[in-house]
């Protein structure tokens, strides 16, 4: 069984996700958020030959965008309840840790979800920013660019594209 056909939590066996039509779940930067240089921007990979071979093929067949749209809509449907990286791995059935992690993050680090500072079974959960509740978030050490490129809050300048970073409004 892949990601696609995984059941959804309490909709019924093999009901496939479907995207919402939630204008902020698209609104930040285009898919795949790739937020980590490298040969090309990817979604991460551990630092092996073979790990960023991967993550350069996914984004280049698209596969990094489809566990996107994947984990996009999961925690869409999972609400205020949220999803941690384990619950995650396992109702999307990609039973990767590395996949699972860096799909998260990439959307974290390019500001398409949030991670609270609430932990479930030890991880951190993650929600749609529609769906902080008023809960306290976990910094993200990221901001997007106008350019759309994920940069260090700590920059003076997009190392990308040259933009003032202090010009731009990173509150959250």
């Amino acid at each position: 069984m892949t990601y696609f056909d995984a059941p959804i939590k309490g909709s019924g066996k093999g009901k496939k996700p479907v995207v919402s039509n939630e204008p902020d779940l698209f609104s930040v930067t285009p898919l795949p958020a790739t937020p980590y240089k490298g040969v090309i921007t990817t979604t991460g990979h551990s630092g092996t030959a073979t790990s960023e071979s991967r993550a350069i093929e996914e984004v280049i067949t698209g596969e990094a965008t489809k566990r996107q749209l994947i984990a996009l809509s999961f925690l869409d449907q999972a609400g205020t309840n949220g999803l941690t990286w384990k619950e995650f791995d396992e109702v999307s059935g990609l039973n990767h840790h590395g996949r699972a992690t860096s799909t998260l993050s990439s959307l974290h680090q390019t500001g398409r979800i949030t991670r609270l500072t609430i932990t479930r079974g030890h991880s951190l959960v993650y929600v749609l920013p529609c769906y902080i509740d008023g809960r306290e978030i976990s910094p993200n050490t990221n901001v997007n660019c106008v350019c759309g490129k994920s940069v260090r809050h700590s920059y003076n300048f997009c190392p990308y594209c040259g933009y003032k970073m202090s010009d731009l409004n990173t509150t959250i």
